[in-house]
């Protein structure tokens, strides 16, 4: 990867952009600190690996040059599906597993790219993520409820085992963690309603923490472990190919879902700050990103709609409020890691739990259920899906699967209509009635949108519907672009009936690649060149010669 983006960036930055962005970068560090600490927690991991991802992922971006203001990090969806799909590894050696899976999602991140499938995600239904989304927010606060309370027990993944987890542990509730993750909770939904310019979660935990400090509670709740540096250091993880095998449709489930924020990132931006963005270059540039992140002890990063919207509220003006965040981030986990130690874990989990909770739009659900019975069983199917699966990469299969059916539903609707064509103007009906087909000279039925073989039984039976004896049909063909043999078979059907009932069929609008296609087929020497013709550049013309050929053949019938 060459760095001329960022010689670029350097040799034309404006300096009077550096206050804007300096006053961005510490905005944000306020934020990415304690909520990717959090993030690490639902992870499963250590809370300083949150810190390690951020310094990495922000530094090498800016580096690498990502998107000018998309902000990279952990984020709370990628951080649970590692959770979710490497529970079997709890008994082993987790951190390692975490650290192979993030290297295989950058690899796989890489190659997606290059086979530029990156852009697929935006086949994913809206009210497919919406309904995954909402099932990962109650996934990821029924996950801290044991931390809060002060239980040390695996509460499991899908939702069930973790009430069942809860319920069998009430007898060993530790009071002072429920009194801290309570206090936090409510400090930050006071602080963000109060003071809504001073950093919520990063005051909470601070207070929080000083608290416990003050108060010599460290020893009588879980609190922050930390043994590491703040400084990440370069790790070469055990490349244990042995469980490629168990991860790999992990890998490709979270690979999906580091795809879905960054698109809907960069839609944004493309439409607030006019940039246009390479799609697959930005997905290559995140694989390179996850992969050197592997080696210095973080996890899965993708783009943070949080993060970004922060970054640009707070009024970054360029990409260096990402790398001067990361700067910020590895300077406040060297000041300040020894006194880490005294941020309780119930502190965080709270912080998770106001998270989850801001993640679940009711308004919108409530819209999606209103606006189509259809897209409200998506909703639900996808929400059970999330919180029933054993494994999360199930639940994200099964929302790719309802997206693909989605989209089948969408593109195998064949269109047909009926045009009126009196004095040589066109007028779209919807469908004539038996008695008024039968007393006109002659049909034109207007057939439209993908004719494929999955649309061959809708085909079937519009077209039958359509039948009546002894007629001309004038078929319109313009607006098909594509057609199939199993589709051409069902019109080559409706010929036969049409012909065996003394009717005639005329073919208007045809484009030269489904004129090849019925030739091949046999139907223009089964009704006749001369009865076909192709598609001009004035709209209907063709259809007008098709209709004078339709008089023409009633002046031989009466003859």
């Amino acid at each position: 990867m060459k760095f001329t983006n960022l010689l670029k960036s350097i040799t034309s930055y404006n300096i009077n952009y550096l206050k804007y962005d300096i006053k961005s970068s510490f905005t944000l560090a306020t934020v990415a600190v304690p909520q990717n600490m959090a993030y690490a927690l639902i992870a499963g991991v250590n809370p300083i690996y949150g810190i390690y991802a951020s310094i990495v992922s922000m530094i090498s971006a800016s580096v690498l040059g990502i998107s000018n203001f998309m902000i990279l990090g952990p984020t709370n969806i990628i951080a649970i599906a590692i959770a979710s799909n490497l529970a079997f590894l709890k008994n082993g050696n987790y951190l390692e597993g975490v650290l192979f899976l993030t290297f295989l999602v950058g690899i796989l991140q890489i190659i997606f790219s290059l086979l530029k499938v990156g852009k697929l995600v935006n086949y994913i239904s809206h009210s497919v993520i919406v309904g995954l989304t909402t099932g990962l927010a109650v996934l990821i606060g029924a996950g801290q409820i044991n931390s809060i309370l002060g239980i040390k027990a695996d509460s499991g993944i899908t939702l069930v085992s973790k009430i069942k987890s809860i319920i069998s542990n009430l007898a060993n509730i530790n009071y002072y963690s429920l009194l801290v993750g309570l206090t936090t909770i409510g400090l930050i939904i006071l602080l963000k309603k109060l003071f809504k310019n001073i950093p919520s979660f990063l005051t909470s935990i601070i207070l929080v923490s000083l608290a416990v400090y003050i108060l010599d509670m460290d020893n009588l709740l879980h609190v922050v472990r930390i043994k590491q540096s703040g400084i990440p250091e370069f790790h070469i993880f055990n490349f244990d190919f042995g469980l490629m095998k168990d991860m790999f449709t992990a890998a490709v489930s979270i690979t999906i879902l580091s795809f879905i924020q960054p698109v809907s990132i960069i839609k944004s931006l493309e439409g607030s700050k006019g940039q246009k963005v390479d799609f697959n270059r930005e997905f290559t540039r995140l694989g390179i990103i996850n992969i050197i992140c592997s080696f210095f002890k973080g996890f899965v990063v993708t783009g943070s709609i949080t993060n970004t919207h922060v970054n640009e509220q707070a009024g970054a003006k360029s990409r260096f409020s990402q790398l001067l965040t990361g700067i910020i981030i590895l300077m406040l986990s060297i000041l300040f890691s020894p006194i880490f130690k005294y941020i309780p874990i119930a502190a965080l989990s709270g912080l998770v739990v106001v998270v989850a909770y801001n993640m679940i739009n009711i308004k919108e659900i409530k819209h999606i259920i209103k606006t189509t019975r259809f897209d409200a069983i998506v909703i639900i199917i996808t929400f059970l899906a999330t919180i029933l699966a054993p494994r999360l990469d199930y639940a994200v299969y099964i929302a790719v699967g309802i997206s693909v059916i989605l989209v089948l539903r969408r593109i195998s609707s064949p269109e047909m209509d009926h045009i009126n064509f009196e004095d040589e103007t066109p007028e779209i009906v919807e469908k004539k009635s038996r008695e008024k087909r039968e007393r006109e000279d002659y049909i034109i039925l207007n057939l439209g949108g993908p004719i494929y073989f999955h649309a061959a039984n809708k085909l079937n039976r519009m077209l039958a519907d359509s039948f009546c004896k002894n007629q001309k049909f004038i078929l319109r063909l313009r607006n098909v672009k594509n057609i199939d043999y199993t589709s051409i078979k069902e019109i080559d059907k409706f010929i036969d009936k049409v012909m065996d009932s003394g009717g005639r069929i005329i073919i208007s609008g045809v484009k030269d690649r489904v004129h090849d296609a019925l030739e091949k087929y046999g139907i223009v020497d089964k009704i006749g060149e001369k009865n076909i013709f192709k598609k001009q550049n004035k709209f209907f013309s063709s259809t007008q010669d098709a209709i004078d050929r339709a008089k023409d053949l009633s002046d031989e019938n009466d003859q």
